[in-house]
């Protein structure tokens, strides 16, 4: 199980409990901020019901649906009495309303903004088709606002017929980033069916819990958060890349 350097060891790694707490239209509404929470977004169909059961040890806690789009509430679960898992809606199917299609659902948005307890953003990325510009864009603009985030790419043990091979899709995917970024982000490649990357994804969320309950009593997470966390989980450069933005090459004009 490796761990990332420079942060905390890790500590209580695996998870003994897990509950579907509720859901909520908007962080109004959401449980009140009593724990560190963790929060999974990806673009529709990416399997983050099948990624939250299996990392959880909980086949029965997020329902797994064929229609993509289905969740589009902030879905709070209590994971060993301490730590919440947050399923937050899916982006970029076009058969939800063109108001909540581009980019973030309203809830979303508010909810990475606002939500003073987030310790960080599992960004989940289908490594079985090639990068999508609004997986990229995602990436671009949570750096941008300072949430700190890991790349999980999901789907690791499925291949379609004519595509390039998950791993191929996985460094075509960094490799576009490192065109702006100092450093690409931290990743974990994961299969939910077969348990691939599972116990290295728990480590790191077990070290980013012990951060932020490191910097809290310190009394300065939001100052960590912009700096220490960012730092090692995304950290993008100068460059004035948006959404919609073509990433360009060094050294082209």
């Amino acid at each position: 199980r490796k761990a990332l350097p420079g942060l905390p060891a890790p500590r209580k790694v695996k998870i003994t409990s897990s509950e579907f707490i509720g859901s909520a239209k908007s962080i109004h509404y959401c449980p009140p901020p009593r724990y560190v929470e963790i929060a999974v977004i990806g673009r529709s169909n990416v399997g983050k019901s099948s990624l939250i059961n299996s990392l959880t040890g909980n086949k029965k806690l997020a329902a797994v649906s064929k229609v993509p789009g289905k969740t589009r509430s902030i879905n709070h679960y209590l994971i060993d009495g301490n730590w919440y898992l947050v399923d937050l809606p899916g982006y970029g199917y076009a058969k939800v309303r063109k108001t909540e299609a581009f980019g973030w659902h309203k809830a979303t948005q508010q909810y990475f903004l606002d939500r003073k307890t987030l310790a960080l953003v599992l960004l989940l990325v289908d490594s079985s088709i090639p990068p999508q510009d609004v997986d990229l864009d995602c990436a671009y603009w949570m750096a941008e606002a300072k949430i700190p985030f890991l790349l999980v790419f999901t789907k690791s043990d499925k291949s379609k017929k004519g595509s390039p091979k998950p791993q191929e899709n996985i460094k075509t995917f960094l490799r576009t980033l490192s065109l702006d970024w100092e450093n690409p982000p931290a990743h974990v490649t994961t299969s939910s069916f077969k348990g691939q990357g599972m116990p290295e994804l728990l480590t790191y969320l077990s070290q980013v819990r012990s951060l932020y309950k490191d910097e809290v009593k310190q009394g300065f997470w939001t100052q960590a958060r912009q700096k220490e966390t960012v730092k090692k989980f995304g950290k993008k450069t100068a460059g004035d890349r948006r959404p919609g933005h073509k990433a360009k090459a060094k050294g082209k004009k």
